[in-house]
């Protein structure tokens, strides 16, 4: 099943980590012990990263294709009170509702 990924992993990714499998949104991440793996992200999740980007893109003025660097800033959401494992729980309950896991 998939069950998300590391907060620390996911702080790490780069806007080239993200791409599309089968029409599915996936997301590069480098985990312990420096091995690559691709995880499927889900749909819910996936649009909320697309909304973003427009976003990110529009505030930047560029096309979200020319986009660069870091997916996420560090730091994101902690503000909110977010924690790292609210962050996977949430992840694996999307991905198990999406038919991922």
């Amino acid at each position: 099943m998939e069950t998300g990924v590391r907060v620390t992993e996911a702080l790490a990714a780069q806007l080239g980590d993200l791409g599309r499998e089968r029409s599915r949104r996936t997301l590069r991440i480098v985990a312990e012990g420096d091995k690559a793996k691709t995880r499927k992200v889900p749909p819910a999740a996936a649009h909320a990263i697309d909304v973003y980007l427009a976003d990110r893109a529009e505030r930047s003025k560029v096309a979200v294709e020319q986009l660069s660097g870091p997916l996420f800033a560090s730091g994101a959401g902690r503000d909110r009170g977010l924690r790292p494992h609210q962050l996977r729980h949430t992840f694996a309950s999307l991905a198990e509702e999406s038919g991922l896991g």
